[in-house]
């Protein structure tokens, strides 16, 4: 007895495919973008923030609470300016973070 040979179809009429249609491409699923966190915005209103409570603070102490005479004397001297960057500061810092909530 012969054995009988398998024959493999040769063009797509032949295997029942669809003439003409596109192969069907499997892909994985494509992840989502995650939300920005903020972090560098927390450290840049921290800084700021901590900038200007250090130049009001700076601005506050009083000529004889400053054992140096030679920072006593500039510090008081410059008191105003000291204050007035102070609160510049602190006011950028919650410009900033203004912006970035908005955005």
């Amino acid at each position: 007895m012969k054995a009988k040979r398998f024959e493999q179809p040769q063009g797509p009429e032949e295997a029942g495919a669809v003439v003409g249609a596109a192969p069907i491409a499997i892909t994985e699923p494509v992840p989502e973008p995650t939300a920005p966190t903020g972090r560098g915005v927390v450290v840049v209103f921290a800084a700021f923030l901590l900038l200007g409570a250090l130049m009001l603070g700076a601005s506050a102490v009083p000529p004889r609470h400053v054992p140096w005479p030679v920072l006593a004397e500039p510090l008081f001297v410059h008191r105003s300016n000291l204050a007035a960057l102070g609160i510049g500061t602190v006011a950028l810092a919650f410009l900033c973070l203004n912006i970035a909530v908005l955005l």
